[in-house]
Order: C-alpha cells, then structure tokens, then sequence
C-alpha cells in the first residue's frame, strides 16, 4: 500500500517574504501610538541636549566617581553629601567603558527615560479612567486622555532642567523606577503571580537607591492598587505593607552609611507653607503662565499669595468637573502622587533652597500631567450628546491650551543653555588645541537668565560654573585633557546684558589694570569671555611676556621709540576679522591707545576695533619695559570686501585724540600716523 502523503510524506511548504511598505492601518496605528508620540516629542524639543557639554554638578559628581570603589560608591560616601548609589554606579560604568567625556550618551540617556515615563504616565492615566467605565465609547476616550497625559508629561515646563542636564539625572530616574513600581503593581492586580509581586518589591526597594524621594515608591504603589481594587487591597494588605517598608527601610540605611551632610533639624511651619506653594504652582502648571503677569506686576500681590490664588481657582475647577463625571479614581491618585512625592522635600529641605532647585519639580510631573488630562476628558464625555467623533477633536482643543505656552517655554530654556553652555564647550576645545598651556580666563561665567521669568516661584536661571566648580575640573572632564585654567574677573570689561541676568565666577578675585598686567605674564595665553546681545563667547586675547628692555631687530613702525609694532596678520573668518598684532615695549609711556581699521581697497569702512592691547585690558604704561604683546582682536564687519582686497589700518591715538608718531625703520615718519597692513 502506498504511503500516505499527509502522514509519511514530507511535506514542503514554500513561503515568499515580502518587503514593502507598511499598510495604511498599521502606519496609523504607529504614528498614533504612544512610543512615537513621546519619543518623537521628546526629541523634538531636546534634541540640543545631546550636545551639551557637561557642567554644574557634573564635576563634584564625576570626581566623586573617580575616587571611589563600586563598593564605597554603596557603603562610603564621605565627603559627598548624597547617598544615590544607583545613577553614580550607572555614570561610573559609562565614564569606564566611553572615556572620556561621553556627554551624547549620557544626555540620550536622559531623553529616552522622559520618554518612557510619558508613556508610562499615558498608561496609568488610560487605566484610572477607565476604573468603572468598560464600555467601547469610553475604552476610545480613555485612549486619546492617556495620549494627551503623555503629551502633557514630555511638555511639563519645569522638566527642563532635569532633562536638558546630565547632573540632575536622579529625578527622572526615580520617577523611572516609581512609575515603573506602580505599572508593575497594577499588573500584578490583573494576573496576581509572585513574579510581579516580586518584581514590584525589587522596585519598591530600589526607588530610593536612585533618589531620596523614592522612599514614596512602596507608598504609591500601595495606593494605586488601593485605589484600583479595595477587596483586592484588603487581602493583599500585608503585600502592600511589604512594598510601603521596603522603601522606608532606605532611611536606615542611609543613617548608617559615612556621608558628608549636617544633621536634620525642622524646617519651620513658614518653610513648609511656601515650600507648598512652590510645588502648588508645578502641579497647576497651565494657570500659573498668568500668575505674574496678572496678580504679580498688574496688581502687585506677593509671588506666594498670588501663586495659591490662582492654584486653588484652578484645583477647585478641576476637583468639580472630575468628580461630576465620578472620576474620583484618577483624581485620588492624582492627589495621593502629589502629596507623597513632596512630602520628603517640604519637610527636609528649607525653602530658601527648595526655591533655588526648580529641579524638584519633575517628580511632580506625573500627577500634574494625570490631573489635566483627566479634565480634558470630563470635559470631552461632558458632551455625550454629540457624536463620538467629535469629542477626541474636543479633548485636544482643550489641551492644546495648556501645551503651547510650555512648548515655547521648553525652547526658550533650552535656547538659553545653549548660549550659556557654548564658552563651556570652547574651554574643552582649547584644552584640546593647547593641552600643555597654562590659561587665564578673564570674567568665567557663573550663572545666566533671561531679564524676565514667566512663572513666578521658579528658578529659571543655570548654574554653569559656581564657586565649588573649578576650570581646571570643567575642562577635563569635556575633553579627558588635564589642564591649568584659573579665572579672574576684571571689572573694567563688565557689561549689562539687555535680554539676560548674570554673574560672573570670582574664585581667582579681582583685578584691576595694574595686577592685571602684572599678572599677565605669568600665563601662556590669556582668554575672555564676551558677553552681548547675540550671545557669549569665549575669545582668545594673546599673551605677554616679559623680555630684555631693548629695541626689536625688526619691526614694522615705531611709535616715539617707545611702542614698536614688529609684525601682523589677520584672516576673515565668516563676517568677522580676527586681527594679530605683535608690540614691543620699552616705556615708559605713552599712554595711548591702540586704533584698527578695517577697510576694502576701495577706502570704505568696514569695521572699526578701537581697543587698549589684549582685549582691551592692557594699558602700555602698567607693562614691564621689555614686553612682548602678542594682540588677538575679533572684529565684526559690516560688509565684506566684494573683490576679497582688504587694508588694515593701525596706530596709536592719546586721550587728547591725538595720533602718537609712526616711524618705519629708515626713521621715514608714516603719513598720518597709520601703518598699513594689505
């Protein structure tokens, strides 16, 4: 009998792959999702951040690093004032394996967690609304709110800080870890295995590794299941019991754990209340954009008085419409997230420091983002006499209220680190071009904002470089170069910002013109930092040094045998001039002032750079006789040269205006005084 070909016969089965281009469905589904939507936000409004270098914190936290052992990283923290093991042990793994100076990867590291904790808060929110409410019609909207509370997550104005840096990683972190707690938490509500009720205490106990305000993470998973499911709640009561201690047992730890840090002590009932307005005015974060404008500068209220104002106009508004729709689920755990997460804060911390860290304000994000996407849909499943299609548009016409003004505030911040952190990444550059040098930096920056704030109890300005940051640590650990660079300020060449606020670093003192010139020398090159309108930038001035009180060999002009001008160059670089010019002088005057002109062939100006020597710092009768002035001066022109010919004028002029005398080397006098360089 012949064998049967279903059961004997093997059977071939061809399969043809096919490559193309997703369906019109799917891509929908892929452009609607929640991982596009936050990732492709996220990045949208950062992606600037993957190329700042690091600053602030960045440095006491790296040297930390390089000075412990995993194990002191989680046993012995003296000297360092935070116990927040996790982030160090991941920096210090990534400062191993991607030396020197793996900015990109750290600041990715950010973005991708502000995006996950957007979807992560889309899901919670999706899943508190839809607490009692399983039909289709409600399934749908829940769906386009837990959209929207992503969206409201990744635009949360005061995020900035904690996304746009590297130091203040540890706040999305532990919101990583307590959302993750709590999503974690609901699952084990929905499928109760000991795998999820394991891993939310592995998270719950982990929280506060991350960040002191993680000791809440065993308290908000607890409330989230609470809140879910009360007979569940009741019979799991020693499980969620378990979680809550899991994170408080952090305390302990941390009491027994060498640290560098002064004891706790109260705060104060006064501390506390403003502390609570601060964090107030971030969970009702799409009214207070008026707050300033309206009860501040119009009607003169205090910032505080003003804030809780338009806060409880605000939280009352939306307690009533949400409870209307007996949405009390969402709000519950919206409150509950507020009130735990603030709590370690408000009654640890004074309030003169809490308003100088707009950072804390992240961790707020998740309830705030809930609390308002759960209104838009109140206020959208209000409408059940229209049809469904027309609610989702409804929704997001409401929020499209509450993002916009975050998403300029968002660019307008990362606009401002990026003027502020530039002269951060030209130090890095000139450790790289002059490893071996040693360089004053005249007028560092310390700190920088915009002249007018929008929110009225934030901080808004960025620390770059504070007093217990050092250049030397700011260059090496954005070019893995060690270097010597010191600062000074020198008041002569401060000036006011029209559009911004700061203050400039004064480690290194004070100078005036003549320690100045007296220090000079003792520097290979000498560096400052220029402050305008369309940024600040970080120049290079030349170098003195002192050398044998006797005329130059060779030269170009001489000025009354008492300031010679041995040599110059110049190159155009874009529409500016960078000028070099080489003096020798013997003294012991004149006290003149050095002219430069820029003109084309033709005769017509194009940029003038009046100036004493080495930036305009350098006055010739404070130098030893012998110095050698090597001048850099960067000079905008108004136009370029249409034919690339150009001719600089130079000489010196007296405070009379009168031009000192130029001779060439044959003694022929220079006609009005004007050297020439073509």
């Amino acid at each position: 009998m012949a064998a049967s070909p279903t059961l004997d016969t093997p059977k071939t089965e061809t399969r043809v792959l096919r490559i193309g281009l997703p369906s019109r469905e799917n891509l929908v589904r892929l452009l609607g999702s929640p991982w596009f939507i936050t990732f492709l936000l996220t990045f949208a409004l950062y992606w600037r951040a993957l190329f700042f270098p690091f600053y602030w914190d960045d440095i006491p936290n790296f040297e930390f690093l390089t000075t412990r052992t995993f194990l002191q990283i989680w046993t012995n923290i003296s000297g360092f004032p935070h116990y927040r093991p996790v982030v160090f042990t991941l920096w210090k793994i990534g400062l191993a394996l991607f030396p020197p100076a793996p900015t990109f990867l750290f600041h990715a590291a950010v973005l991708v967690v502000q995006a996950v904790n957007g979807v992560l808060v889309g899901r919670l929110t999706r899943h508190f609304i839809l607490i009692g409410q399983p039909d289709h019609s409600a399934t749908r909207l829940a769906n386009v709110a837990g959209w929207l509370a992503s969206v409201l997550f990744v635009t949360y104005p005061f995020a900035v800080i904690a996304v746009a840096s590297n130091a203040a990683f540890f706040h999305p972190a532990v919101t990583l870890v307590s959302l993750s707690a709590v999503t974690v938490a609901l699952k084990f509500l929905q499928s109760p295995k000991e795998r999820w009720f394991l891993l939310t205490l592995f998270l719950t106990t982990l929280a506060p590794y991350v960040h002191e305000s993680g000791i809440m993470a065993g308290g908000l998973a607890s409330l989230a299941l609470t809140i879910s499911d009360q007979p569940f709640a009741w019979r799991s009561k020693w499980r969620l019991g378990l979680w809550t201690l899991s994170s408080l047992l952090f305390v302990l730890v941390r009491m027994m754990v060498p640290k560098s840090q002064s004891p706790l002590v109260w705060v104060g009932w006064d501390s506390i209340g403003a502390s609570l307005a601060f964090f107030t005015q971030g969970w009702t974060y799409p009214f207070q954009i008026v707050t300033r404008p309206l009860l501040i500068e119009r009607l003169g209220l205090s910032d505080t008085n003003a804030v809780w104002i338009i806060a409880l106009l605000a939280l009352v508004g939306a307690v009533g419409i949400i409870l209307r729709r007996r949405q009390w689920p969402a709000l519950l755990f919206a409150l509950g997230w507020f009130g735990l997460i603030i709590t370690p804060s408000a009654f640890a911390l004074n309030f003169s420091y809490i308003y100088a860290a707009p950072w804390l304000l992240y961790s707020l994000a998740p309830g705030a983002a809930m609390l308002w996407a759960t209104v838009c849909f109140c206020l959208g499943d209000h409408l059940s006499q229209l049809r469904l299609r027309l609610k989702a548009p409804l929704i997001l016409g409401l929020a499209a209220c509450a993002i916009a003004p975050p998403l300029f505030f968002i660019q307008r911040e990362v606009n401002l680190y990026q003027v502020a952190l530039t002269p951060v990444q030209q130090l890095a550059a000139i450790a790289h071009r002059y490893p071996p040098g040693r360089s004053l930096i005249i007028n560092p920056l310390d700190w920088l904002a915009y002249q007018a704030a929008w929110y009225p109890l934030e901080h808004e300005g960025i620390e770059v470089m504070p007093l217990y940051v050092g250049m030397p640590g700011l260059a090496r650990i954005n070019s893995g170069i060690p270097g010597v660079f010191e600062g000074t300020r020198f008041p002569p060449l401060e000036i006011k910002m029209a559009n911004y606020l700061h203050s400039l670093n004064s480690s290194g003192g004070i100078q005036d013109w003549a320690s100045l010139a007296k220090i000079a020398p003792t520097y290979d090159r000498i560096w400052v930092m220029s402050y305008s309108n369309a940024g600040i930038a970080l120049e290079e001035a030349g170098t003195v040094k002192n050398a044998q009180a006797q005329s130059p060999p060779s030269y170009l002009a001489g000025f009354e045998r008492k300031v010679f001008l041995t040599s110059g160059d110049y190159q155009i670089e874009g529409d500016e001039i960078s000028l070099t010019l080489n003096w020798k002088y013997l003294g012991p005057d004149p006290d003149a002032t050095i002219f430069r002109h820029v003109l084309d062939c033709a005769g017509n100006v194009l940029g003038l750079g009046d100036g004493h020597a080495l930036g305009r710092m350098l006055m010739f009768p404070y130098l030893t006789p012998g110095a050698e002035i090597r001048d850099v001066r960067r000079m905008p022109l108004e136009a370029l040269a249409v034919d690339g010919c150009y001719s600089i004028e130079i000489g010196l002029f007296r405070p009379d205006g009168s031009r000192v005398t130029a001779l060439a080397p044959d003694g022929t006098p220079f006609a009005n005084a004007v050297v020439t360089l073509h």
